[in-house]
């Protein structure tokens, strides 16, 4: 926007404010859907973890266990 003068100038200025405005409203939008993906993510394994943890409720002593200790290790628990 150095070289020009005028109207020219003061439209480059603002065209490259806008620009930069646009760039961190993308940028913290990105930051926002990352947050929110990762919540999701971790609220579908707690509910998956709920569900197996259930089904071994139907189960007697070490397959039991086993079982509870199969869906702790594959949910992260």
């Amino acid at each position: 926007c150095d070289d020009m003068t005028g109207n020219n100038k003061d439209v480059c200025i603002k065209q490259a404010k806008a620009n930069e405005a646009s760039a961190k409203a993308d940028a913290k939008m990105d930051k926002k859907v990352s947050a929110a993906q990762r919540d999701a993510s971790e609220d579908k394994r707690d509910a998956d973890y709920k569900v197996a943890i259930e089904k071994c409720d139907a189960l007697a002593s070490d397959a039991k266990k086993d079982c509870v200790a199969s869906a702790k290790s594959t949910y992260g628990k």
